[in-house]
């Protein structure tokens, strides 16, 4: 059995932490170690670390000055010593055979990354696991093409739930002060890998809170992921990926029209119609009927938004 590092950024959680630090010494997978990076916080959560650490030498904690979710996942990347490593969210929490499932999936398939699925739940819900056998191998290639899968592409793009071969971060960090941190560096370490293994089983429990990061409404500062998409689509240029350059592109606009919908704010609507991409980016998938809605949008986003709702 290989170490397992496990990262999870700490910030004004003293509410939650317990219950994901606790779902985490309980792993059935002993040969752990859990790096608490105490991002700054201003209430309790970074005592909590400290209790917890006094009763588990396998708890490792740190205490830095406030630098946001990916420099705290960065300073976890840089002091673990596992063989493998993945990242909790510290208002979230694990089934207790998260590490156990997910190692052997590696293993068992010979993968750089093993995923688990995941639920969504809110305060006070009680919630049942759920066993499902059913596995999907992907080559890297097709990792890549799941980033786009209606069903799976929430999945396959967050950093969390996720058991990674440790080495595929050797030139790879997040970016800091990105909101979307996750978009800007996922589809490079599926470009590194070998194979890909995913399990239906549910893994991973994400909590629904609306003071969270991803729970905000869309303001400017998430246009950040504008940026991480672009990145995305000069990529698979480079890559010759040509397919996958065009999912990205449509993915890279759908972005823009959800989100011009979704704000009352007439500048922020601006800003994203801005963004929108050449229609040049479209010119060897597009049909006339996307031309047609392409420009409608362009246009007028009121009409097109009438189509496309009847």
């Amino acid at each position: 059995m290989k170490k397992i590092s496990i990262v999870v950024p700490v910030y004004n959680v003293q509410k939650y932490l317990s219950k994901c630090i606790d779902s985490l010494i309980n792993q059935t997978y002993k040969d752990i170690e859990i790096i608490l990076v105490d991002d700054g916080s201003l209430d309790g959560s970074g005592n909590i670390c400290d209790a917890y650490a006094k009763k588990d030498k396998r708890i490792k904690v740190i205490h830095k000055k406030n630098g946001g979710l990916s420099d705290a996942r960065n300073k976890g990347i840089e002091i673990a010593t596992g063989e493998y490593i993945t990242f909790i969210d510290s208002d979230d929490y694990v089934s207790l055979k998260y590490c156990e499932t997910l190692y052997k999936l590696i293993k068992k398939h010979n993968a750089d990354i093993s995923i688990g699925n995941y639920h969504p739940f809110y305060e006070n819900e009680i919630v049942k696991e759920k066993i499902d056998d059913n596995e999907i191998v992907m080559s890297s290639k097709e990792a890549l093409e799941y980033l786009y899968d209606k069903d799976y592409c929430v999945t396959m793009r967050v950093a969390w739930g996720k058991l990674y071969k440790k080495e595929l971060f050797n030139k790879i960090r997040y970016p800091k002060g990105k909101i979307n941190e996750d978009e800007f560096v996922i589809h490079h370490l599926y470009d590194k890998t070998n194979k890909v293994v995913f399990t239906k089983s549910t893994l991973y429990y994400y909590f629904q809170r609306d003071t969270s990061i991803m729970g905000e409404k869309f303001s400017i500062k998430r246009l950040d992921a504008l940026e991480a998409l672009k990145e995305r689509i000069e990529f698979f240029d480079k890559k010759g990926f040509k397919k996958l350059k065009f999912k990205a592109c449509t993915d890279y606009n759908h972005f823009i029209k959800v989100n011009y919908y979704n704000t009352k704010d007439k500048n922020l609507k601006k800003k994203l119609k801005e963004n929108l991409l050449p229609v040049s980016y479209f010119k060897d998938y597009f049909k006339l009927k996307n031309y047609i809605g392409y420009y409608l949008f362009k246009l007028c986003p009121s009409i097109y938004k009438m189509l496309i709702s009847k």
